[in-house]
Protein backbone atom coordinates (compact mmCIF):
# COMPACT_ATOMS: atom_id res chain seq x y z
CA UNK A 1 0.00 0.00 0.00
CA UNK A 2 1.30 3.24 -0.81
CA UNK A 3 1.12 6.30 1.32
CA UNK A 4 -1.46 8.30 -0.44
CA UNK A 5 -3.89 4.74 -0.12
CA UNK A 6 -2.77 4.86 3.57
CA UNK A 7 -3.83 8.68 3.93
CA UNK A 8 -6.98 8.39 2.08
CA UNK A 9 -8.34 5.28 4.12
CA UNK A 10 -7.40 7.44 7.59
CA UNK A 11 -9.05 10.22 6.42
CA UNK A 12 -12.30 8.50 5.45
CA UNK A 13 -12.24 6.45 8.38
CA UNK A 14 -12.05 9.86 10.11
CA UNK A 15 -14.61 11.09 8.67
CA UNK A 16 -16.97 7.99 9.71
CA UNK A 17 -16.21 8.29 13.41
CA UNK A 18 -17.18 11.98 13.31
CA UNK A 19 -20.01 11.32 11.30
CA UNK A 20 -20.93 8.42 14.07
CA UNK A 21 -20.47 10.63 16.76
CA UNK A 22 -22.59 13.79 16.07
CA UNK A 23 -25.24 11.58 15.30
CA UNK A 24 -25.13 10.05 18.58
CA UNK A 25 -24.83 13.42 19.92
CA UNK A 26 -27.67 14.70 18.18
CA UNK A 27 -29.70 11.55 19.28
CA UNK A 28 -28.83 11.95 22.62
CA UNK A 29 -29.85 15.68 22.74
CA UNK A 30 -33.15 14.59 21.55
CA UNK A 31 -33.53 12.00 24.07
CA UNK A 32 -32.93 14.58 26.79
CA UNK A 33 -35.40 17.22 25.39
CA UNK A 34 -37.53 14.71 25.44
CA UNK A 35 -37.20 13.86 29.15
CA UNK A 36 -37.09 17.39 30.23
CA UNK A 37 -40.48 18.16 28.58
CA UNK A 38 -41.85 15.26 30.36
CA UNK A 39 -40.37 15.92 33.61
CA UNK A 40 -41.68 19.72 33.07
CA UNK A 41 -44.89 18.87 32.98
CA UNK A 42 -44.76 16.33 36.12
CA UNK A 43 -43.28 19.41 38.00
CA UNK A 44 -46.22 21.51 36.93
CA UNK A 45 -48.29 19.04 38.75
CA UNK A 46 -45.90 19.03 41.30
CA UNK A 47 -44.56 15.54 40.59
CA UNK A 48 -41.48 13.88 39.74
CA UNK A 49 -40.98 11.25 37.66
CA UNK A 50 -39.63 8.04 39.22
CA UNK A 51 -40.14 5.58 36.00
CA UNK A 52 -40.40 6.33 32.45
CA UNK A 53 -39.97 4.96 28.80
CA UNK A 54 -40.73 6.56 25.65
CA UNK A 55 -40.78 5.45 22.20
CA UNK A 56 -41.76 6.41 18.76
CA UNK A 57 -44.10 9.47 19.53
CA UNK A 58 -45.25 8.12 22.71
CA UNK A 59 -43.66 8.93 26.67
CA UNK A 60 -45.16 7.42 29.42
CA UNK A 61 -43.76 7.96 33.14
CA UNK A 62 -44.64 7.28 37.20
CA UNK A 63 -44.38 9.67 40.54
CA UNK A 64 -43.85 6.50 42.52
CA UNK A 65 -44.89 8.39 45.81
CA UNK A 66 -47.58 9.93 44.67
CA UNK A 67 -48.96 7.92 42.29
CA UNK A 68 -49.46 9.72 39.61
CA UNK A 69 -48.80 8.19 36.08
CA UNK A 70 -48.36 10.43 32.89
CA UNK A 71 -49.24 9.55 29.49
CA UNK A 72 -48.14 11.29 25.95
CA UNK A 73 -48.81 10.65 22.50
CA UNK A 74 -48.64 12.71 19.81
CA UNK A 75 -50.31 11.80 16.67
CA UNK A 76 -49.86 13.80 12.85
CA UNK A 77 -52.84 16.02 13.73
CA UNK A 78 -52.70 16.06 17.88
CA UNK A 79 -51.36 14.99 20.99
CA UNK A 80 -53.08 12.92 23.72
CA UNK A 81 -51.91 14.06 27.31
CA UNK A 82 -53.33 11.95 30.29
CA UNK A 83 -52.39 12.30 33.66
CA UNK A 84 -53.85 9.45 35.97
CA UNK A 85 -54.27 9.50 39.55
CA UNK A 86 -53.94 5.75 40.30
CA UNK A 87 -55.19 5.81 43.73
CA UNK A 88 -58.63 6.20 41.90
CA UNK A 89 -57.91 3.36 39.91
CA UNK A 90 -59.96 -0.05 40.62
CA UNK A 91 -57.89 -1.96 38.01
CA UNK A 92 -55.73 -1.88 35.32
CA UNK A 93 -55.44 -4.65 32.21
CA UNK A 94 -54.29 -5.00 28.38
CA UNK A 95 -56.66 -4.91 26.11
CA UNK A 96 -54.78 -6.11 22.38
CA UNK A 97 -57.37 -6.05 19.69
CA UNK A 98 -56.48 -9.01 17.35
CA UNK A 99 -57.85 -10.05 13.57
CA UNK A 100 -56.74 -13.32 11.80
CA UNK A 101 -55.86 -12.99 8.10
CA UNK A 102 -55.10 -15.38 5.67
CA UNK A 103 -52.37 -15.42 4.10
CA UNK A 104 -50.72 -17.77 1.35
CA UNK A 105 -53.41 -19.87 2.62
CA UNK A 106 -52.20 -19.88 6.23
CA UNK A 107 -54.07 -17.97 8.97
CA UNK A 108 -51.92 -15.11 11.10
CA UNK A 109 -52.97 -13.39 13.58
CA UNK A 110 -52.40 -9.63 13.12
CA UNK A 111 -52.31 -7.20 16.05
CA UNK A 112 -53.92 -3.67 15.38
CA UNK A 113 -54.36 -2.27 19.12
CA UNK A 114 -52.35 -2.42 22.54
CA UNK A 115 -53.60 -0.66 24.91
CA UNK A 116 -53.58 0.05 28.91
CA UNK A 117 -57.14 0.58 30.01
CA UNK A 118 -57.90 1.69 33.82
CA UNK A 119 -61.13 1.74 35.45
CA UNK A 120 -61.88 3.93 37.93
CA UNK A 121 -63.24 3.13 41.27
CA UNK A 122 -65.88 5.73 40.56
CA UNK A 123 -68.23 4.25 38.32
CA UNK A 124 -69.32 7.01 36.37
CA UNK A 125 -65.82 8.08 35.52
CA UNK A 126 -65.21 6.39 31.77
CA UNK A 127 -62.38 4.34 31.42
CA UNK A 128 -59.49 5.80 30.12
CA UNK A 129 -57.22 3.75 27.54
CA UNK A 130 -53.41 4.66 26.82
CA UNK A 131 -52.84 3.66 23.59
CA UNK A 132 -49.09 1.93 23.29
CA UNK A 133 -49.45 0.35 19.23
CA UNK A 134 -52.07 1.13 16.51
CA UNK A 135 -51.79 0.45 12.94
CA UNK A 136 -53.37 3.13 11.92
CA UNK A 137 -50.33 5.16 13.18
CA UNK A 138 -47.66 3.44 14.02
CA UNK A 139 -45.39 0.65 12.17
CA UNK A 140 -46.90 -2.61 10.58
CA UNK A 141 -44.47 -4.47 13.31
CA UNK A 142 -44.60 -3.81 16.69
CA UNK A 143 -41.25 -3.25 17.94
CA UNK A 144 -41.78 -4.06 22.05
CA UNK A 145 -44.72 -1.93 22.08
CA UNK A 146 -46.44 -5.45 23.97
CA UNK A 147 -43.74 -5.54 26.77
CA UNK A 148 -43.58 -2.04 27.55
CA UNK A 149 -47.92 -2.70 27.67
CA UNK A 150 -46.92 -5.33 30.24
CA UNK A 151 -44.41 -3.61 31.89
CA UNK A 152 -46.79 -0.54 32.94
CA UNK A 153 -49.63 -2.70 33.86
CA UNK A 154 -47.28 -4.23 36.22
CA UNK A 155 -45.67 -1.06 37.79
CA UNK A 156 -49.47 0.30 38.01
CA UNK A 157 -50.81 -3.09 39.41
CA UNK A 158 -48.13 -3.60 41.80
CA UNK A 159 -49.20 0.04 43.68
CA UNK A 160 -52.51 -0.38 43.37
CA UNK A 161 -52.06 -3.59 45.26
CA UNK A 162 -49.91 -1.97 47.91
CA UNK A 163 -51.88 1.12 48.64
CA UNK A 164 -55.30 -0.97 49.01
CA UNK A 165 -53.98 -3.19 51.49
CA UNK A 166 -53.76 -6.00 48.90
CA UNK A 167 -50.10 -6.93 49.32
Amino acid sequence: MDLTSIIATLVLLIIIVIIAIVNKVIKLKKKNNIIKEFMNLANGKGCIISKFDFWNNTKIGFDMENGILFFIRNLKNHENKFVINLQDVLKCYINKVTRTVDFNRTKQLVTDRIELVFTFIDKNKPNVCLEFYNTDYDNLNLTGELQLAEKWEQIANSFMNIHSGKV
